[in-house]
């Protein structure tokens, strides 16, 4: 039994992975444009790491955050190093902050998600500040947290029945 657990979760971590590669893929395309909202691209990435970050154990999210991190700065060429610790950061905070509230329920799932969005859009002006000397935050800027809370939610549910869906039937 702890086997067909063990396989089944590995299949489940290894959609997470895919789907790090196809969104990387998708934001580094020519295609970005036609999916951009307002010259915003939402930050699928972000949304999997907070995912996968409640659904597991610290040793796993690491690994992700890792890889995400990783994959991350080798296609940003402008900020070398600067994804990596900040994906780090931002799974030792959801380690945090689930370890003291029940993780499946959603609305706390969403108020943790929503927390490191809007903190990831705070430390991402605050690096444009110092880079810049100026900086101009847009009403829009809300809308766009927005969209990475709701895209938070609707990638939740997937990944949700997705799992189910492997505990379920048997490969």
């Amino acid at each position: 039994m702890l086997s067909e657990n063990l396989k089944k979760n590995n299949r489940l971590t290894l959609i997470y992975y895919i789907s790090v590669i196809l969104f990387l893929l998708i934001q580094s395309s020519v295609f970005i444009k036609y999916i951009s909202i307002t010259n915003f691209h939402p930050n699928t990435l972000l949304v999997l790491l907070i995912i996968f970050s409640l659904n597991n154990n610290f040793k796993d999210s690491f690994k992700f955050s890792l890889f995400i991190g990783i994959f991350k700065d080798l296609l940003n060429p402008n900020y070398i190093l600067l994804d990596l610790p900040i994906y780090i950061l931002y799974l030792f905070l959801i380690q945090i902050l689930k370890g003291g509230i029940v993780s499946t329920n959603v609305l706390n799932r969403v108020l943790v998600a929503g927390f490191i969005i809007v903190l990831d859009f705070i430390i991402r002006n605050t690096i444009l500040y110092f880079e810049l000397g100026d900086i101009n935050i847009e009403p829009i800027a809300i809308v766009h947290i927005l969209v990475d809370i709701s895209l938070f939610f609707l990638f939740d549910r997937i990944f949700s029945l997705i799992s189910k869906k492997l505990n379920k039937y048997e490969f």
